[in-house]
């Protein structure tokens, strides 16, 4: 059953990149192509991967799609690498890597068995992508690539808030969602369990209050509304567990 899912996202996935085979420009990569409202958690992702990547490293984005984060490591002799299930999807990875400059090698592979040997990788990014995985999984293998003090850094969003759950439905309604990705978001506790099996985690909570966003955007503007959100985190540092967005460095033990 899981993989008749990874099956849907794939196809959902190669459908939706097909259109930017055909245009001269896409998107902006990285945080800065994310409304400056959302980009707090995502400009945080990037930090973390730039203070823990060092020259000449290999660097595996899993779950990479269109690659929009898949250069985030760029630089100092890298080898980057793209893995994905939608081939589509790598292929404007690559566009989109090439016309910034940089060397992106696209593997069409599951997160969770990939083609690579024991202790091969320095450096493992993930951003929007355990929605399509088992969690559990997915983390042992990350474990099994990783050399010693290799890092997995992640961004993605959490399925704790009812407000986010309701939106989540909302759009799984309206067919803008899947059911995997209604159904297998990662919860509060499954990230915190992220602390058994690697040898240091770092979690980052983001967004408490960004439901509000919608109204505090046409208020304020975009750049003051993601200020009170912000603050908001900072305060309400109790609410974590329903953030929106989570930031996660887990460090492979020697």
């Amino acid at each position: 059953m899981k993989d008749t899912h990874k099956q849907i996202e794939r196809q959902r996935y190669d459908r939706k990149a097909e259109p930017f085979l055909e245009r001269n420009a896409t998107p902006e990569l990285g945080a800065a192509g994310v409304p400056v409202e959302l980009r707090p958690p995502y400009e945080e992702f990037e930090r973390r991967i730039g203070a823990l990547v060092k020259p000449r490293d290999v660097v595996l984005d899993i779950g990479a799609g269109m690659g929009a984060f898949s250069t985030s490591a760029r630089g100092e002799g890298r080898f980057l690498i793209a893995a994905d299930i939608s081939p589509v999807s790598l292929r404007v990875a690559r566009q989109r890597a090439a016309e910034a400059g940089v060397t992106v090698c696209a593997v069409c592979a599951d997160a969770e068995r990939l083609p690579f040997r024991d202790r091969s990788v320095d450096l493992v990014t993930a951003a929007g992508a355990l929605y399509c995985l088992d969690l559990d999984a997915v983390s042992r293998e990350m474990r099994r690539v990783l050399r010693p003090d290799g890092a997995w850094v992640i961004v993605d969003s959490l399925d704790d808030s009812p407000v986010y759950r309701l939106n989540r439905f909302i759009g799984y309604m309206r067919h803008r969602r899947t059911a995997l990705a209604l159904r297998n978001m990662p919860r509060w506790s499954a990230i915190e369990g992220l602390r058994e099996g690697f040898g240091n985690v770092v979690i980052a909570y983001h967004g408490v209050l960004a439901f509000l966003l919608p109204i505090l955007k046409p208020l304020l503007g975009a750049a003051r509304a993601g200020d009170v959100v912000r603050a908001a985190d900072r305060g309400l540092r109790w609410l974590r567990r329903w953030a929106f967005k989570v930031v996660v460095v887990a460090q492979h033990p020697r």
